[in-house]
């Protein structure tokens, strides 16, 4: 909102230059409003045009070594990648029949995330999975998120890490969205069900995980949960930051706000 405000006053002054030259022109005030008018209509519809949409790539001067401008301006976050059989079957048992547990004495939550809520539980440093999932983050996930947007290792973070539950009762799929997070990765504890995955909404690919597999991606590429057609889909779903979890937000914005966090 910040940009378009300061969009907005660049603006002013421009059209008040156009209107001078116009008025010193001696052209008729009616016809001076009407080509403000003009001009003001179009130039906001160019900026929306460009500022909101994959043409900011192009266009507006970023600085492509700073990975939030790439991520969040530039919308450079089309990559993915799929760690196969980063998680061990008998691992993956364990973790659902915890999370299972944990749900029958606690229930599972279903709006934590305020703006697309999942039927699922945080994975806190009091379950037994907690420090093998972490391992798993520093010494797969970061690595491979390093290789593909060419940042320190040290850089990446957990924000949160949730296990997820899919199905017929509760929560089929999850509508299209983009995460309150740079990056984002998804492990795939069964795949005993119909339906299901996860879509990239942009460059329209469908993702269908095996047992064990890890999806990682940004999660400013915009996705969505696909809806099962029969049984429960349980993830472990995590939010990871680029240094920390307001980094981006307060280079970009000049804000302090968590995203990943929402």
């Amino acid at each position: 909102m910040r940009k378009y405000f300061t969009h907005c006053n660049i603006s002013i002054v421009i059209y008040m230059l156009i209107l001078l030259s116009l008025l010193i022109r001696k052209y008729d005030f009616i016809d001076i409003l009407l080509i403000a008018i003009i001009i003001f209509i179009i130039g906001n519809i160019l900026y929306f045009t460009i500022y909101f949409t994959n043409l900011n790539r192009h266009i507006i001067p970023t600085n492509p070594n700073n990975i939030c401008e790439k991520l969040y301006r530039m919308y450079d976050n089309e990559k993915y990648d799929i760690l196969t059989k980063l998680m061990l079957k008998d691992n993956c048992d364990k973790i659902i029949n915890e999370a299972e547990d944990y749900g029958s004495k606690n229930g599972w939550t279903s709006n934590r995330h305020k703006e697309y809520p999942t039927y699922d539980n945080l994975i806190t440093e009091d379950w037994k999975c907690h420090p093998y999932i972490e391992n798993i983050c520093k010494q797969k996930i970061y690595p491979q998120i390093s290789e593909m947007y060419n940042i320190d290792n040290n850089d990446i973070g957990i924000t949160e890490i949730f296990v997820a539950k899919y199905d017929m009762k509760h929560q089929q799929g999850l509508d299209a969205h983009r995460d309150g997070s740079e990056f984002s990765f998804i492990i795939a504890l069964n795949d005993d069900f119909s339906g299901g995955g996860t879509y990239f909404v942009d460059t329209k690919k469908h993702i269908s995980l095996e047992k064990g597999d890890c999806l990682v991606f940004s999660g400013q590429n915009k996705h969505k949960g696909v809806k099962i057609q029969s049984g429960t889909r349980y993830i472990i779903a995590g939010f990871l930051h680029f240094k920390s979890c307001d980094y981006c937000a307060n280079v970009l914005y000049n804000d302090t706000y968590c995203k990943g966090k929402k």
